[in-house]
């Protein structure tokens, strides 16, 4: 594998589909710009917010959509021709859209491997066959792992995401490149097992800002986006207040006397990192957020995670977990019922159906129009309104 990868995440890992869905990724034996342009254009349109995906060129794949080892790879001699080519059918998607390019060596084959993010100025056309001397566009989606034209309803709900950029893909202008910490950017592409790992320490912060696409703007006024002040600042409490994560528990279950409550700050991955630390010791539509999650593996993609929490409460013998949250999904609550084996008595406050339970609710709060204050002496309103549904048994 080259040393000079300009992609954030492992190769190996990508082509595996081990921190990628299968849905964002899209095997090319070869060189076929008309299909290629339309799934660019998809990508860039990222109708699903998943963060658009990736097309790896040189690489063939079986019927079930897995890849093919060893790949085919692209002879040196092509490498060139591709790119040129390339370049000039991406100016025919209109708006123009150039994903990043990364020539990668996998067992000693060329791949070039096309990393395509959703875009800023969707939506995006691209002509049906770039190859052709007469051009019709249309507006190309992505549906599970094909791409498909937009028509009737869906067209119309991809024209209205005009100008909408989802909160953690967008500029911070109240922020500087200079507040993206390269100390923790290096941290989290060696956590991941990335080929620009190496490269970190000698680029400029621009450009590797650029390469990890934390970055946004003409050279002249490049602003970090909120992702990048999410995982790369010590501090996004300054630009994002109540980024923050309330770890509440009830030592005597609903009711009792008894509320440990402790207040986690930091790079949002560092948070969760501290609370599942924190819980031990004791006994996301944004696009871009859930990307770099699941490539640290802190989380599980296409909502596997909760049928893996009920399946592990039941063989462990535990009540099911129950999951609570609002119409806008604004808050989020997670029960977690204790083992009957564990239970304690607590005296009165025990509730005569069942064991005492051990409740523990976090919350991360990323939008500034839905935040708590600073956790002081006295708890937060939000934990007070937890501790309102969690007594009454709403």
């Amino acid at each position: 594998m080259r040393t000079n990868s300009k992609l954030p995440i492992n190769v190996e890992d990508l082509l595996r589909q081990r921190t990628v869905e299968r849905d964002r990724i899209e095997y090319k034996a070869g060189w076929n710009p008309d299909p290629t342009i339309r799934t660019l254009c998809a990508f860039a349109n990222d109708f699903e917010n998943l963060g658009g995906g990736y097309i790896i060129i040189g690489q063939d794949c079986d019927e079930d959509g897995q890849p093919i080892f060893p790949p085919a790879g692209i002879p040196e001699a092509k490498l060139d021709k591709i790119q040129r080519e390339l370049l000039g059918y991406c100016n025919l998607i209109q708006p123009p859209y150039f994903p990043k390019l990364s020539i990668e060596k996998v067992d000693g084959k060329n791949l070039i491997v096309l990393w395509a993010p959703g875009g800023q100025n969707r939506p995006y056309m691209a002509p049906k066959e770039v190859t052709a001397r007469h051009r019709v566009n249309h507006y190309y989606i992505r549906r599970y792992s094909s791409t498909v034209e937009a028509k009737g309803e869906e067209q119309r709900e991809l024209i209205s995401l005009t100008a909408t950029v989802p909160f953690d893909d967008r500029q911070c202008h109240q922020a500087s490149v200079e507040d993206l910490r390269v100390p923790l950017i290096q941290a989290y592409l060696k956590d991941v097992g990335s080929g620009l790992y190496a490269q970190a320490a000698k680029l400029p912060l621009i450009e590797l800002g650029r390469l990890m696409n934390i970055v946004d703007g003409g050279d002249e006024f490049v602003r970090p986006r909120n992702v990048g002040l999410l995982f790369f600042n010590d501090a996004p409490e300054a630009f994002f207040p109540g980024t923050q994560i309330d770890v509440v528990i009830f030592p005597q279950g609903p009711g009792g006397d008894e509320i440990i409550e402790k207040v986690l700050r930091g790079p949002i991955h560092q948070q969760i990192r501290d609370a599942l630390a924190y819980i031990l010791s004791r006994r996301y539509r944004n696009r871009r957020i859930g990307e770099f999650f699941k490539e640290l593996e802190m989380t599980e993609g296409r909502g596997t995670g909760i049928p893996k929490i009920q399946a592990a409460m039941k063989r462990n013998g535990s009540p099911k977990a129950s999951f609570e949250t609002d119409e806008n999904r604004l808050w989020f609550v997670a029960k977690l019922p204790i083992h009957k084996a564990f239970a304690v008595e607590t005296g009165d406050r025990r509730p005569k159906s069942g064991p005492s339970q051990h409740q523990v609710g976090t919350k991360s709060a990323l939008s500034p129009d839905h935040v708590t204050d600073h956790v002081s002496d006295h708890l937060s309103d939000h934990v007070k309104r937890l501790l309102h549904t969690l007594a009454n048994g709403e």
